[in-house]
């Protein structure tokens, strides 16, 4: 039965490829993990094969981003070939990165200090959900109040989520925390119907409508910004074949991501308690180990930016710093799951000599 699901996907990825042009080459990870959303991680160093959902309480944690497979430990780049077997910096050095694409990016110069496989088309997962984000900021006011409706029903089952519910009372900043901290899959929708509606100028437009407007103006930010090679279909990055980016596109995204200090006060924070407008409470968690003191792989200069993983994203991790007055983003996509994170230990050691 193995053989022939990856018989079947190699086949239709061969059609995406066929779609997608042959400049590019098309990375999937088949059967990594039995995930159907856009990321599943749990915060803590040590994996779990399963997780309790937690109700919407007073101070209730949300650890979200746990996988439900058992064989989650298996390295993606064992799976999917690749052109490349390190990555190289732009003085020559090679540096042993395990995942499929990887780019180190300085930010401030616009310039690719290393890179394995850059231009390879590969799942987002949830790294999306800054691109998300860029969008909302452009149209709503962070202290705009957002009543939660019906956009929930356009949630995948098996999301990851900040646990907002119907009728919940949030700011648009609120809900921006929902989406970046814990990866929540509901609150990119509501982001996603609010701002669609923003931007048609018509509050009463249909939830399906509103996400609608607002992917296309997802796709218009992202050619905006140079990002050529990559396509969206929806706001929370849960996979789908027509939904492909390049690590060095995701480059240029953090690039203009960073620019943004009220989405970087987020990004950076490990755990933040919430209190909604219409009085619930939660605590979210970051599902970003980068940013835990108490994990093996913190970097103390890390101050974002998102994760992702996914059955065909792999496990992916996009994070930055700030050196020597430059600003830097640490790209990893279709990855293993703890490799990534060393991964991206390797290219911040890596950038720490740069000037």
């Amino acid at each position: 039965m193995r053989l022939k699901h990856l018989t079947i996907l190699a086949l239709s990825s061969l059609c995406i490829l066929t779609a997608c042009g042959n400049d590019t080459t098309l990375y999937t990870t088949p059967a990594q993990s039995n995930e159907s959303v856009s990321s599943t991680e749990k915060t803590s160093s040590k994996d779990s094969s399963s997780e309790t959902v937690p109700e919407l309480t007073s101070n209730q944690s949300t650890d979200t981003e746990s996988s439900k497979n058992t064989d989650s430990e298996k390295d993606s780049s064992s799976v999917a070939p690749t052109a490349a077997s390190d990555a190289t910096t732009l003085d020559g050095q090679t540096l042993p990165v395990k995942a499929q694409s990887a780019v180190l990016y300085n930010c401030t110069e616009g310039k690719v200090m290393a890179s394995k496989n850059p231009d390879n088309l590969v799942y987002p997962g949830s790294t999306a959900k800054l691109l998300a984000s860029l969008v909302a900021v452009d149209h709503v006011s962070l202290d705009t109040v957002i009543t939660v409706g019906d956009e929930l029903d356009l949630v995948e089952p098996g999301s990851s989520l900040a646990y907002i519910q119907k009728g919940h009372q949030l700011t648009m900043k609120m809900l921006l925390e929902g989406l970046l901290i814990p990866s929540g899959n509901d609150a990119a929708y509501t982001v996603a119907t609010v701002t669609g509606r923003t931007i048609a100028n018509d509050n009463a437009l249909p939830a399906k409508d509103a996400v609608d407007l607002f992917v296309k103006t997802m796709n218009d930010y992202a050619n905006r910004i140079g990002m050529k090679h990559s396509t969206f279909t929806n706001p929370d990055g849960f996979d789908n074949s027509k939904q492909l980016v390049t690590a060095s596109d995701m480059a240029k995204l953090s690039a203009e991501f960073m620019k943004h200090s009220e989405l970087l006060q987020i990004t950076r924070q490990f755990r933040i308690d919430a209190t909604f407008v219409s009085g619930q409470t939660i605590t979210w968690t970051n599902t970003n180990h980068l940013l835990d003191p108490e994990n093996e792989y913190y970097i103390p200069d890390c101050i974002g930016l998102k994760t992702g993983s996914s059955e065909y994203s792999g496990y992916c991790i996009i994070s930055g710093y700030e050196h020597n007055g430059k600003q830097y983003a640490i790209v990893i996509m279709n990855g293993a799951r703890e490799g990534r994170w060393n991964d991206s230990n390797i290219l911040y050691d890596y950038m720490k000599t740069l000037p």
